[in-house]
């Protein structure tokens, strides 16, 4: 992806983000700018310059009401993209996505899934054990479960990654070829949900098993401030500086170059009527 083909990507996302913000403020829903885009508005006042998405994070009830309003209220340049709605989209979080674009990723593979469009992912937050071998548990089980998911939608999972790397995969490949979607998703969602409702002081990122390690103090995700994120102002959480260290360690300095995020890796990506 050339540097311009980048800067397009991201003030596309960007559109995306602010229909999210504009749905989430009429209904009183608390969002807040995650991962690289909270990093981002916090040390660059906007995109990471070589970052190519953009990730808005939800504690899960803000996010289960954010999905069933979004079915109704989004503009019709948007669509909702989600495992209940589109039967190969492998993933338990869901996407926001612009109509007539198309932003294909290299590990999905042979998945033919039509909704390839440009998108800004929506992370769900779920409360989480406080132990730490049954959140170690809980984490791999959703984490295998995903990838089996993925490869039922055709993604390749080991991409880029060599030939060992692909035999490893070889249970899981075999587990996907004898347990079904619904009995996969249903459990999945299962250990998702497994502390709701009950009093956990943590409380995990929601992609697939990354909350092994990315997972927050409740109370850092329960006051919020604006933060300039190019020209719009963007909710982000009080305490950032407790979510970014625990992150990314000491993120103001600046990665040296070779370490920084070379982004997806991009099979086609064609901006349609935003060219």
């Amino acid at each position: 992806m050339t540097r311009e083909q980048l800067r397009k990507l991201q003030k596309l996302q960007l559109k995306i983000a602010i229909e999210i913000k504009r749905i989430c403020e009429k209904n009183d829903i608390t969002y807040f700018l995650d991962c690289g885009s909270m990093l981002g508005a916090v040390r660059h006042k906007g995109f990471i310059p070589w970052d190519d998405d953009m990730d808005i994070g939800f504690l899960r009830e803000d996010y289960d009401k954010f999905i069933n309003v979004a079915r109704k209220e989004l503009g019709k340049e948007f669509y909702l993209l989600t495992w209940d709605d589109n039967e190969v989209y492998p993933q338990p979080y869901a996407k926001i996505c612009l109509k007539d674009t198309i932003y294909r990723e290299k590990i999905a593979g042979d998945c033919n899934s039509e909704e390839n469009g440009i998108f800004v992912d929506l992370f769900p937050y779920d409360n989480i054990s406080d132990n730490r071998i049954l959140r170690f548990c809980n984490g791999i089980i959703r984490k295998l479960v995903s990838h089996m998911l993925m490869i039922q939608s055709g993604y390749h999972v080991w991409e880029g990654k060599g030939f060992l790397k692909k035999i490893k995969f070889l249970p899981l490949i075999i587990c996907s070829l004898i347990f079904s979607r619904k009995v996969l998703k249903h459990l999945f969602m299962y250990m998702a949900y497994m502390y709701k409702g009950v009093h956990t002081q943590e409380v995990g990122i929601e992609d697939g098993g990354i909350s092994l390690y990315w997972r927050y103090k409740r109370e850092n995700l329960e006051k919020f401030i604006e933060e300039k994120f190019e020209e719009e102002d963007f909710i982000i959480p009080q305490n950032y500086d407790v979510l970014l260290k625990t992150a990314y360690g000491n993120y103001m300095e600046l990665p040296p170059e070779e370490k920084r995020w070379k982004g997806h890796e991009i099979e086609k990506i064609d901006f349609g009527p935003y060219e």
